[in-house]
Parts: C-alpha cells; sequence; structure tokens
C-alpha cells in the first residue's frame, strides 16, 4: 500500500513538472512557483525524459498555499459577506434560544422537584414515557448530520 502511494504521487509530480512545461510560455509565474515547489529548474523540452523519470528522488517538495485563488466579482464577494453574516445571526439566534430553552427546563425541573419531594410517590414511577408517531423529518438548516422531526404524541398543542 505504501509503496502503490509512492509510486502514485511520484507519477503525479512528474505530470504535474511537464505540465509545467507546457504552461511556461502562457502562465510564466505561474509555472514559476510550480518549479519553486517541485524544488527542480525547468529544462528544454527536448532533454524531457519520456519515460517520466525527471525528477530527482529525495528531493523536497514545497507544500504551501494554493497556486491560484477563485477569482470574485464584488457581487459575488457581497453575496458571501451576507450568507456569512446571516449564517453568524442563525447561530446567534440560536444559540440564544438553547440557553432560553434551557433556562425554563431548569425552571421547570426545580419546580417539579418541589413538587416530587412533596409526595410520597416512589421515583421510579415518575417517569413519563411517550408512544408518538413521527410526522416529519427534514435536515436541520445548520448542521450536516442532525435532523429535525415532528412527533405527534396526542397532545392537544399539536406534535412537538
Amino acid at each position: 500500500l505504501a509503496e502503490q502511494r509512492r509510486i502514485i504521487v511520484r507519477a503525479t509530480l512528474e505530470a504535474v513538472y511537464a505540465s509545467a512545461h507546457m504552461l511556461l510560455p502562457f502562465i510564466p509565474d505561474g509555472a514559476s512557483k510550480i518549479f519553486h515547489k517541485l524544488s527542480t529548474e525547468p529544462t528544454n523540452l527536448g532533454k524531457l525524459s519520456s519515460d517520466m523519470r525527471n525528477l530527482t528522488v529525495g528531493t523536497k517538495i514545497v507544500v504551501g498555499d494554493v497556486l491560484y485563488t477563485k477569482l470574485l466579482s464584488e457581487a459575488d464577494m457581497l453575496s458571501a459577506e451576507e450568507a456569512s453574516k446571516k449564517k453568524a445571526q442563525a447561530y446567534a439566534d440560536a444559540q440564544k434560544r438553547k440557553k432560553e430553552k434551557k433556562a425554563k427546563e431548569i425552571a421547570k425541573s426545580k419546580a417539579g422537584q418541589k413538587a416530587a419531594a412533596a409526595s410520597d410517590q416512589p421515583d421510579f414511577t415518575k417517569i413519563d414515557i411517550r408512544v408518538g408517531e413521527i410526522k416529519k423529518v427534514w435536515l436541520h438548516p445548520e448542521a450536516d448530520k442532525l435532523f429535525c422531526e415532528e412527533i405527534e404524541v396526542g397532545e392537544e398543542s399539536g406534535p412537538r
């Protein structure tokens, strides 16, 4: 597996080196950056080996930034900024709702604990287990691996 990986990486780097020679007349700055990252100077096209053995084994490869970043129009940049702001606002709103819900649950649980302490009911009988029917399921708008769902448990207020 390791040997196969070395062969694939070597072949890819050799192809990039050869391609950089072809791109040199059209994008000299980009091709020069490729040669720099490969720590190998360009050579005459006629001297390139057809068996793809142009790079010296053990030569340090420079890993770094992407050669070319995506060009965005001002409208695209503004759109991306707006989307980022909306996402940040949605996250802040969700966090606020989560804190409020947690505070309500804490207050509710404290009231429930006081009521339970007043009764002589055994703890195991205080469990509220409900059976429900899943009515609707959808992907969470802000998470990749989370689902939201509506479950009908027979309450007057409707599905949860």
